[in-house]
């Protein structure tokens, strides 16, 4: 299967206009069936890049570029998401902004995420191992907007930086009941994230999710 687009980078509502940049984009999917393993494999390949002069808005938070290799295999009641990223965080935001020096240049990553069906497709464990780099000081930044705001009991202040850096590992465990398969679950887990900018520790600690998600 394969998508591909443009789009213009206006964020204005209702109709766009193209006063701004461009963005193209390509998707590329495949299916393979193992067959005597008793397995599948979905392999995935996505880009963008956007082609935005400095002060126009964009789209992607302002990135030049970025592509992910993603790789699913299924085997009885276990799966295994594998994915990679690399890409470049521009000179500006999604806004036009001129990003500093310090957060600019190459970014990359990777999402190690296995999964087991602990009871009758109804209970999941998860767990969820993720890496992320960069060339600049604060080329990447903590996902979780919660712990960024949260306070540091050691100091009693704000995580510095707000929460950037140049190297961060993460890891997450939990566990989903199903009610209505993923129209309607419920979500408990806990993660560990660790941050840090060149010698400087950013942040380091435990978080803890309870969820109910639900769409249609």
């Amino acid at each position: 299967a394969a998508t591909a687009g443009i789009f213009s980078t206006t964020s204005d509502d209702y109709w766009a206009d193209w006063d701004d940049g461009e963005l193209y984009y390509l998707r590329l999917g495949y299916s393979l069936d193992a067959g005597p393993l008793d397995s599948d494999m979905n392999l995935l390949w996505t880009a963008f890049y956007q082609d935005v002069d400095r002060g126009e808005q964009a789209l992607g938070g302002g990135l030049d570029w970025a592509t992910s290799v993603s790789a699913r295999f299924t085997r009885g009641d276990w799966s295994v998401d594998i994915e990679a990223i690399l890409g470049d965080n521009g000179d500006s935001d999604g806004a036009g902004a001129v990003l500093p020096e310090d957060r600019r240049d190459l970014f990359g990553g990777m999402v190690l995420l296995p999964r087991v069906w602990l009871y009758e497709k109804t209970l999941e464990g998860v767990l969820r191992y993720q890496y992320q780099a960069s060339e600049s000081p604060e080329g990447i930044r903590l996902n979780s907007r919660y712990v960024r705001r949260s306070e540091t009991a050691e100091q009693d202040t704000v995580i510095p930086l707000g929460g950037r850096g140049d190297e961060h590992h993460s890891l997450y465990l939990g566990v989903n009941y199903l009610v209505w398969g993923d129209n309607l679950k419920f979500m408990l887990g806990v993660e560990y994230d660790d941050i840090v900018s060149g010698s400087e520790d950013v942040y380091s600690g435990w978080t803890g999710f309870a969820a109910a998600r639900t769409f249609f």
